[in-house]
Formats: structure tokens, C-alpha cells, sequence
């Protein structure tokens, strides 16, 4: 599928300036370090940090807006995230909240919910006022699953569906719900709210992370197209060769930078990365070790001094334009081309293990 997304959030500059309009008026949301998430015995999906809702019983709204969301008549429009319930989340009979709302204004077009309404804490979908809920799957917990939501709208006939994948780590990937022949009421779509929204009955305890989140609108996109377009392969959490086109942590704790590849962008745009040992997203001289700046358009640049020993983590920013604008995420992620990338192999001590990560995470100075 195209590079890069339409829309991709990490959350990995620590302070959520990568992020779009937020409403939290109750305090509930909030970006999170590993250290300390491993107070709770938790580690986020991927990177050094990751979103944290604290419901606390609490039905208030607590979500950020992406606005680049976009889809007109007959388009349709990939998501996928990252999400994990602890260990002690319950919900009360009947209660739900939605995870990611695609909207037309404030209208609902179409959404992925968890819910007990069938019993059990489940995952749901709807499309308009349409509404569907597993049967089959429960959601565990104290585990990051990966969630795909297809959303295709037309207010032209009954042509319209919205599916939900999900995938356990180290596990197939499952088309869980489906919603077919549905007519959207309103169209077209300009916004999605994540985090926790239209909440019934907020959750008795515990809590939710969300990480990793992307949007994809591919042009002239087809029910055909499908499965070409969805973005399953962002999903993993463990890889030891990582496409950074947004700033990131490729690892935090000790390891090692194996090798490094900067793909540079268009002739308009002058490249850089650069590499810094950290795992809190520290950007002073005193933890660089490494810049990559390209001399032509479109080449590739191998980094010279590799491998490179790091302590703490490795971060990994990818900048461009003649003031070496920092690529953060979000909603102004350039075209496909335009801007520069790296290609990081990379070998932590700690790959492959949450449960490490977190035993480690109580080593640090919480951030």
C-alpha cells in the first residue's frame, strides 16, 4: 500500500504535541512513559510511550480529534490501533464506550466500541444507527490486541459496510464483525475521535492504553482493493528492521543500532535524521550520536559508524524543508515521496518481552 499513511500517531515526543485537538475535560487521558507504566505491570505496544485513559467510573468524553480524516461518497477509509485493557478492567452490566468514532461533523458514521451488552466484555461495531456485537471472541485482558476498522460510506443505496479485524500477539489475524448493505445517512466523513467516547456506564475499574494509530484513505479505493489496503503489517509490535517515517523509539533500554538507512525525499526537500541514546525522546547534544543528511534527491545514505552501543534507548527523528522540520506524526504526515525515511536495524536486549520491558521500566526514573 501507499507510504506514509494519511494520518499516523505514535505519541513518541513525550509531550502529545504530535497530536490533534483533545477534550478531556474530567483529566482522564494522558500521554504515558514506560516507566511509568511498569508500576502497573503494563509496557506500551511499541516505543517508549503510549496513550492512558483513567475512566474511573467515569462516563465523561476523553478523546483526541484527527481532522485529516477525509472520505467522500464511495470512499473508503482504513484505521488500525493498538489496545490494551489491564488486568482488573470490568464494566458494569450493559455498559460500552467507543474506542475510535469516525464522524461527519457530530454526526456517527460509523465506530469500533468494547461492550458487555452481550454478556461480556466484547468488541462491537456500528454504522450509523446500525449496531453489531461478537458473540464469540473475548476480550483479554492485560494483553495489546491490534484493531482494523474498514469503513466504506455511500448515501446512494445500501452499498456501505464497516469489518473489524483484530490480532493477538503472535496470533492470526480474525475478521471479527461485520456490517454490510448499510446506507450512510451522512456524509462525508471529517473527523475521528479516539480514545474514550459516547461512553454508557463508564468502566468500575482499571484502565485502557491506545498506541500506534494510523488512517489510510487510498485513492480510488474498491471493495476489491480491500485487503491490498488495510494496514496489517503496522500491527506487530517486535521488529528488528523498523520503518521510521515519524519520529520514534525503535527500543528503550540498552541495545545496539545494527545498521541505519536514510531513503532521502523529493529534490525540494533537504533531508535529515538523526539518532539519539535515549528512551524519553531527548534531543540535546549531550545524547546525539549520529546525523544522516542526504546531497541528492531520492538517494539512499548508509550511516558510516555503525553499529552503535546504546544505554538507554534509541530515538530516531526524521526532519525536513531548509529549517529541518521535525516529522512528529499526526495530521500533516507529507506525500508519498516527498520526505525523507530511515531504515533501522537494531538489536535491544529487550526485544520480544513486555514483561522485560516492564521489569526494567521500575529501574528508571519515572518520566
Amino acid at each position: 500500500m501507499p507510504w506514509p499513511y494519511s494520518s499516523q500517531w505514535h505519541f513518541e515526543t513525550g509531550a502529545g504535541t504530535e497530536l490533534g485537538a483533545e477534550t478531556d475535560s474530567a483529566g482522564q487521558l494522558a500521554v504515558r512513559h514506560y516507566s511509568e507504566l511498569a508500576r502497573f505491570g503494563a509496557a506500551p505496544f511499541s516505543g517508549a510511550y503510549c496513550i492512558k485513559v483513567d475512566p474511573d467510573g467515569s462516563a465523561t468524553d476523553a478523546y483526541f480529534t484527527d481532522a485529516s480524516t477525509a472520505l467522500l461518497e464511495d470512499e473508503t477509509g482504513y484505521w488500525g490501533f493498538a489496545l490494551y485493557l489491564s488486568k482488573d478492567f470490568t464494566y458494569p452490566a450493559s455498559g460500552y464506550t467507543e474506542l475510535l468514532k469516525v464522524m461527519d461533523g457530530t454526526a456517527n458514521i460509523a465506530s469500533v466500541l468494547v461492550s458487555t451488552q452481550g454478556g461480556a466484555l466484547r468488541f462491537g461495531i456500528s454504522h450509523d444507527t446500525s449496531f453489531t456485537h461478537a458473540t464469540t471472541y473475548d476480550i483479554p485482558l492485560g494483553k495489546w490486541i491490534w484493531v482494523e476498522l474498514v469503513v466504506n460510506v455511500s448515501n446512494a443505496g445500501p452499498t456501505a459496510y464497516t469489518e473489524l479485524y483484530v490480532r493477538e500477539d503472535g496470533g492470526e489475524y480474525e475478521n471479527l464483525l461485520s456490517l454490510t448493505g448499510q446506507t450512510t445517512v451522512s456524509v462525508p466523513v471529517d473527523g475521528t475521535r479516539f480514545g474514550m467516547v459516547n461512553t454508557v456506564d463508564g468502566p468500575d475499574s482499571g484502565f485502557i492504553l491506545l498506541d500506534s494509530y494510523y488512517y489510510h484513505d487510498p485513492d480510488d479505493v474498491n471493495e476489491a482493493e480491500a485487503v491490498a489496503s488495510r494496514i496489517t503489517w503496522s500491527g506487530v509490535s517486535w521488529r528488528k528492521v523498523i520503518n521510521v517515517d515519524v519520529a520514534r523509539h525503535v527500543f528503550v533500554g540498552p541495545g545496539t543500532l545494527d545498521n541505519l538507512q536514510m531513503i532521502a525525499g523529493d529534490a525540494d526537500v533537504i533531508s535529515q535524521i538523526r539518532v539519539y541514546d535515549t528512551d524519553r525522546g531527548s534531543t540535546g547534544n549531550d545524547s546525539l550520536v549520529a546525523v544522516l543528511n542526504h546531497t541528492a534527491a531520492n538517494e539512499v545514505v548508509d550511516l558510516a559508524n555503525v553499529p552503535i552501543k546504546m544505554q538507554n534507548g534509541c530515538y530516531i527523528e526524521v526532519r525536513d524543508t531548509t529549517s529541518y522540520s521535525l516529522l512528529a506524526g499526526g495530521e500533516a504526515v507529507p506525500a508519498q515521496g516527498t520526505a525523507p525515511r530511515a531504515i533501522a536495524t537494531v538489536s535491544p536486549r529487550y526485544w520480544g518481552s513486555r514483561s522485560l520491558i516492564s521489569q526494567y521500566g521500575l529501574t528508571v526514573n519515572p518520566a
